[in-house]
């Protein structure tokens, strides 16, 4: 998340998972046979970003340019034992759900968004962390 200078202002980005829920399968964008995950279980995350219209002039830099990452790379998890795992991609999780249900890659200046991103984890509990420039990012529980 990007901070706003004045403390009392609204943040210039917010992300919230608001749902979710660990399942041994989904729906394929294209086809019909439902996909299996390549590790343990697919974590489906329902997410809420938005990122303010004036983040330029909060942050610097060109408003052009400025936006936040909403991909699985942007995301690990971290179970019983705590270590974050940054693996949570595959080919069979980005083929989940119709592109009508999914969250976009990106939030840009003056977007509000939302949708499913789907991640192929071995834990079925923990943690897991929005963190795209891997420094510390902010997490939610998952899983029983």
């Amino acid at each position: 998340m990007l901070a706003s200078q004045d403390r009392h202002a609204t943040p210039d980005f917010t992300i919230e998972v608001t749902n979710s829920e660990v399942v041994d399968h989904c729906d394929p964008r294209v086809g019909i046979d439902k996909l299996k995950p390549t590790r343990t279980a697919f974590l489906v995350l329902d997410i809420t970003a938005t990122l303010d219209a004036n983040v330029s002039k909060n942050v610097g830099g060109d408003g052009g340019e400025l936006y936040m990452p909403l991909v699985a790379e942007t995301f690990s998890v971290a179970g019983s034992n705590g270590a974050p795992d940054r693996n949570v991609t595959s080919e069979t999780a980005w083929g989940c759900f119709d592109d009508a249900v999914l969250l976009p890659p990106v939030v840009n200046p003056g977007q509000s968004v939302m949708g499913k991103l789907v991640l192929d984890v071995d834990a079925l509990k923990g943690q897991v962390t929005y963190d795209p420039e891997n420094n510390g990012g902010w997490s939610w529980p998952y899983g029983g």
